[in-house]
């Protein structure tokens, strides 16, 4: 009991401690009683605590907790601390212990998050002085430095031969840093009305603002025009001097224009319908 179970064995199951009674005889009038008590121990109530999500090539440090020794798996790790590092994203496995020799276990799963894979898209070089467009792709967010500028295209200035970092950065975090390198080489000028003017002053565009075809002027072959929106995202290539700007909504746009020796100008151009 409790119950009324026959015979000389009892698998017994409870769920919680119980006593039970046991009643033997030898004839109906010859009997005995004896009391056993099954005690039921709670399972430990195993938890973690630790970065679940981390970039590639990073590593996390995991916590066991409500047990009082753990097996990690896989690779039978023991220790209540365990420093994960997978290349990919990866399940586990903690089995923890109590002090009543009861176990249960966990499955938790590392995510492991790509880093970014930045392209930049810049001249090698540039006339001296003038400023560049340089534009980077691949993240979520980015930071040029030393300018601090934080959008995907960036003017840059440049004298001489200067370097500059990009630090781009992924919807969760992960870094990549990438660095280039951009010359600045003296180039030709040209003499018009007495006034000694560069050939990135020299370029115009007409009409400014514009509705539907602009014409860039240049003193130099033209070689390629690039219009970018003003958050730096490239809309569409050309390689003529006459553009047919009728697609584009009511703004302002960047115009990357280089001429057939490689020098790139920037230049502002409003589209008012």
């Amino acid at each position: 009991m409790p119950g009324s179970i026959a015979g000389a064995t009892l698998v017994a199951n409870p769920s919680s401690t119980t006593t039970y009674t046991v009643i033997g005889y030898n004839n109906p009038t010859c009997q005995n009683t004896a009391f056993v008590t099954i005690t039921v121990n709670t399972l430990p109530m195993v938890s973690i605590n630790g970065i679940m999500s981390i970039c590639a090539n990073q590593n996390t440090t995991i916590t066991g907790s409500g047990a009082n020794g753990y097996t990690w798996f896989p690779n039978s790790m023991v220790g209540t601390n365990q420093v994960l590092a997978p290349m990919s994203t990866t399940n586990y496995t903690v089995v923890g212990i109590n002090s009543f020799g009861c176990n249960n276990s966990m499955l938790f799963t590392i995510t492991v998050n790509t880093t970014p894979n930045i392209t930049i898209d810049y001249p090698k070089t540039i006339c001296n002085g003038t400023l560049v467009v340089a534009s980077a792709s691949g993240a979520a967010f980015y930071q040029w430095l030393p300018t601090n500028n934080i959008n995907s295209i960036a003017q840059l200035s440049v004298s001489g031969i200067d370097v500059f970092t990009v630090v781009g950065t992924s919807n969760f975090g992960c870094k990549t840093t990438q660095t280039i390198q951009i010359g600045g080489k003296d180039c030709p000028t040209t003499q018009e009305k007495g006034v000694l003017k560069s050939i990135e002053s020299s370029i115009n565009i007409v009409p400014n603002p514009a509705s539907h075809v602009i014409k860039i002027i240049t003193e130099e072959s033209l070689k390629s025009v690039i219009i970018y929106d003003m958050q730096g995202r490239e809309i569409r290539e050309y390689h003529q001097s006459y553009i047919d700007v009728s697609h584009l909504a009511n703004g302002t746009y960047l115009l990357k224009i280089k001429n057939i020796n490689d020098v790139e100008s920037m230049k502002k151009i409003v589209i008012s319908k």
